[in-house]
């Protein structure tokens, strides 16, 4: 059964500002990388020199795709550019070879921005990336609105991250389900999930 648990509270002042919390999910990641082989990392993300640093500290390959500029910011398509529009854009989108097997991949809270549609075609294509036993860390807002665009997320240590709010202005939280997610995700399977505070919570996955 994937665990289910409370983090520690974020610690921030203000709404608007930049909250630092304890990740559990980011803790057990760590622990899964200090295997003694190379791995190959997938950050989905805003770019963060702070994560970037961390994992130079980690042998692997780091393959750094911002969604946010490359997909999430194109107007939805239309009927002119048929059924399979959104595994045409993310075919076209994203840089890394086929023949990469990634040990984890980090969708911060993107997921919370995409729709239905997008999600599948991401999924399948980095279905054909994964290997048994990769690892997908997402965190979904559990609040009703969010803000309008991504945070900027950054890897602090081996198990606190810095979340970052794009502005004040707010847009309606999706809330897909952590059975939702599944479902959009053939493959993958649910670990474990944490609250972390700040209407946020956090869910690891594992592919099979």
């Amino acid at each position: 059964m994937p665990q289910i648990g409370v983090a520690q509270q974020a610690y921030g002042t203000t709404e608007s500002e930049a909250l630092t919390f304890r990740s559990p999910s980011l803790g057990f990641v760590c622990h899964h990388l200090a295997a003694e082989r190379k791995h190959a990392i997938l950050d989905l993300g805003v770019p963060s020199g702070s994560s970037v640093d961390f994992f130079a500290r980690v042998p692997c390959t780091l393959y750094v795709e911002d969604l946010f500029q490359s997909l999430l910011s194109l107007p939805p398509p239309d009927e002119e550019e048929g059924e399979r529009a959104w595994d045409l854009r993310v075919e076209r989108r994203l840089a890394h070879s086929d023949e990469v097997r990634f040990d984890m991949i980090f969708a911060w809270d993107l997921f919370n921005y995409m729709h239905v549609e997008l999600i599948h075609s991401l999924m399948k294509r980095l279905s054909r990336s994964c290997r048994s036993g990769t690892l997908l860390y997402i965190m979904m807002s559990t609040a009703p609105m969010i803000p309008e665009r991504p945070a900027k997320i950054a890897i602090i240590n081996d198990d606190h991250v810095r979340y970052e709010p794009a502005g004040a202005a707010r847009i309606t939280n999706p809330r897909y389900t952590p059975l939702k997610l599944e479902r959009m995700m053939p493959g993958f399977r649910l670990l474990h999930s944490f609250l972390l505070g700040a209407s946020l919570q956090e869910f690891l996955f594992s592919f099979e």
